[in-house]
């Protein structure tokens, strides 16, 4: 039989390095705070989430497999921690070029994407913390300049594991930069 309701998430995620580096600021920002929301999440750019049985995440893979075939690889560049102060969230965010180039990989990936979602991500960003008790605290702590560089070259589908409350890698989904099937067929017209 299978499993029902199962939660996941579809995001980009940076390389190794990048997790760390991150892991650290994240780290950091504990020892001067307490610990907090989102602290152990790995570091991603959210794109969607979503409830699917088995049977529906096939189809899901099989849509982002077919979306993601014509992307090309992106460069990221992040030089700032920014803030939602409505909800106490504190992110790093890419500069203006990079959103420009994820933005439309997001949006793309939403509406080829036909599960019912139950969060949609518009701002690209990788968050530190939600909900953060000690937000102006937090904001001081992390004043200062970020210089961030990766590649996304992959989708993630991650699965939500709840014994650690955490989502975790399910499937990788690399962009091959193949031409554009879409104007491919207007071409021959």
């Amino acid at each position: 039989m299978e499993n029902l309701n199962q939660k996941y998430s579809i995001a980009f995620i940076p390389d190794h390095l990048t997790i760390s580096l991150i892991k650290s600021y994240k780290d950091f920002l504990a020892s001067k705070i307490g610990s907090y929301k989102s602290k152990n999440s790995m570091a991603h750019i959210t794109i969607k989430e979503f409830f699917a049985t088995d049977k529906e995440l096939e189809f899901t893979i099989n849509q982002l497999k077919r979306c993601c075939q014509s992307f090309d690889s992106v460069q990221v560049q992040c030089l700032n921690f920014n803030s939602y102060e409505t909800n106490k969230t504190i992110f790093i965010e890419p500069d203006l070029n990079s959103k420009q180039n994820l933005i439309p990989l997001m949006k793309k990936i939403q509406k080829n994407t036909t599960l019912k979602s139950n969060h949609f991500s518009s701002d690209p960003h990788i968050s530190i913390g939600r909900g953060i008790i000690k937000f102006e605290e937090a904001l001081a702590v992390l004043n200062f300049p970020l210089n961030i560089h990766f590649e996304i070259n992959s989708v993630y589908i991650r699965k939500f594991n709840p014994n650690i409350k955490q989502y975790e890698i399910y499937k990788t989904i690399p962009f091959l930069g193949l031409p554009n099937e879409d104007e491919i067929q207007l071409s021959l017209f």
